[in-house]
């Protein structure tokens, strides 16, 4: 089975939004749906995740792990 990053994307931002980073939350939704193409919006994802992934934000250790394991994939993917 093919895995679903925009799935994927789309559960970091509940989580996100619950550890209060409801604008980074916004970010991802916003690359999903106004990507044109599949790579143009793993792009926007890979972009967003990365820049999540910083000390400026705090995240519970699950999440940044999530976070982490996602951008990788979408790396591998490109």
């Amino acid at each position: 089975m093919a895995r679903d990053y925009y799935a994927e994307a789309k559960e970091l931002t509940v989580l996100l939004e619950r550890e209060g980073l409801a604008e980074e939350a916004r970010s991802l939704v916003h690359a999903i749906a106004d990507g044109s193409t599949a790579t143009e919006i793993l792009m926007a994802i890979r972009w967003h995740l990365e820049r999540i992934d910083t000390p400026k934000f705090k995240l519970a250790p699950q999440t940044r792990a999530r976070v982490r394991e996602l951008r990788q994939a979408i790396a591998v993917a490109l």
